[in-house]
């Protein structure tokens, strides 16, 4: 592992690296592979245990010779700018830790609390007595993610919290979530000379899942109406969820404080159609329901991280990071500019944007909202920022209806501004307008 003056190296910042024994000699030619790792820790080594992190890269080199013997090795390194130096290290000489069995390995969700595992250890097999260390190690398949728990070595089992998890990245309702227990010896100047794999594992996941989660700033025409809300949408494969579904909900800021809970949130259902009309052409399928639960009118939120905690009916925790970029109050499209016309069966709706209100250059997107009678969702549209115009073929508007045997009422046209990671966390509504 290296470190260069700018924090973590690139590939191409080391020209060459060897191994030389006591005597000078190199041990082999060695075939060098790059690593970069950015990892979340929960060290339990001490009693209590705490979060932390860890990022670091280097190079690995795997065909070093099997019986390479005890002694002070140099690690020899030469860098892109010229430069060079020098490493030594005392290797003990080849020991083969004891691998933990894979059928003593159990994953479970604790009911409202995290994820427990279990396993056993081979402390009757040869090398045990130099184990120093054990880490379960979970990776999310999909994502990469790599979380791991430092453990002392009599360690056999361990609670991981669910908000801990979620910082991580990783919940019950992760899709490929898979873990083991690595064993690891280590010697002086904490040089791990010895390490052992069990095999992997995958994460029980539940089928009951939070589909997004967002903390937002929202605008409307009447700024009286202006508020932050959480927003959490649930999945629950194909059975339809209720509000029964969920025991409870919680969001906290990065302190622990809790800025809303479960009685703070109202459950909200629909099914529209989503006419994605982002590209320039428009399409759409079939109609589909959502599931959500609504906190409106927080106290003030502020920049940063927060969780959301969740726990199902069945007990079941889940739960979700949000990095929440603030306040944003994003401009509204003003509803006397909006105006609807049926042309050949279509509806055409067109609009002029705030281009010169505060913040318009935040706004990222554009969706306009269509409504029923009885002000139900009926179709759902994605623009471009840049868009002051949307058609509605008869066709669609005919299966819209089709949803609920209701026709298409009122509409409203919505900023949104995102984060990198697609979150999605200031929105603008205007007024609605009535379809002419």
């Amino acid at each position: 592992e290296f470190t260069g003056p700018q924090g973590l190296i690139a590939e191409e910042d080391i020209a060459g690296m060897s191994i030389l024994d006591a005597n000078g000699a190199s041990i082999a030619d060695l075939s060098l592979s790059f690593w970069s790792d950015d990892e979340s820790i929960y060290n339990c080594l001490h009693g209590a245990c705490y979060e932390t992190s860890y990022s670091g890269s280097g190079f690995s080199a795997r065909n070093l010779p099997a019986d390479l013997a005890e002694g002070l090795y140099t690690y020899q390194v030469e860098t892109l700018f010229g430069g060079s130096f020098n490493w030594q290290v005392y290797y003990p000489g080849q020991v083969a830790l004891p691998v933990v069995d894979v059928s003593t390995m159990s994953a479970q969700w604790v009911l409202g609390s995290g994820l427990q595992l279990n396993w056993e250890n081979p402390s009757q097999e040869a090398g045990w007595n130099e184990v120093d260390q054990v880490r379960a190690y979970l990776f999310d398949a999909t994502s990469k993610k790599t979380f791991f728990v430092k453990l002392p070595s009599d360690a056999k089992t361990v609670l991981v919290p669910a908000e801990v998890l979620a910082r991580a990245g990783m919940s019950a309702d992760s899709t490929n979530l898979l873990w083991r227990i690595q064993l690891r010896a280590y010697g002086a100047n904490h040089s791990n000379y010895a390490r052992s794999y069990s095999e992997n594992l995958t994460v029980p996941q539940s089928d009951f899942r939070i589909g997004y989660a967002w903390l937002q700033y929202r605008t409307f025409g009447d700024a009286n109406k202006d508020q932050f809300r959480a927003q959490v949408g649930f999945y629950n494969g194909e059975l339809a969820v209720e509000a029964s579904d969920v025991q409870s909900l919680k969001v906290k800021g990065a302190n622990g404080e809790i800025v809303a809970e479960t009685a703070n949130f109202d459950f909200l259902s629909g099914e529209d159609i989503f006419y994605n009309c982002w590209s320039g052409s428009c399409t759409y399928g079939p109609s589909s329901p959502w599931y959500e639960f609504h906190a409106r009118d927080l106290p003030e939120l502020a920049w940063g991280n927060y969780t959301l905690e969740v726990v199902t009916a069945d007990g079941v925790p889940l739960a979700r990071s949000i990095d929440y970029q603030g306040f944003l109050p994003l401009p509204v499209v003003d509803d006397a500019t909006m105006g609807s016309t049926m042309e050949g069966g279509n509806l055409v709706l067109n609009w002029t944007n705030p281009v010169d209100e505060p913040n318009w250059e935040m706004v990222d997107q554009l969706r306009v909202y269509v409504f029923d009678e009885n002000d139900k969702l009926l179709i759902h549209v994605k623009l471009p920022p840049g868009a002051t115009e949307a058609t509605l073929p008869q066709q669609l508007l005919e299966d819209a209806s089709a949803i609920r045997g209701t026709s298409a009422k009122s509409w409203k046209v919505l900023t949104r501004a995102y984060d990198q990671n697609n979150l999605n966390y200031a929105r603008g509504y205007s007024d609605a307008a009535v379809i002419q």
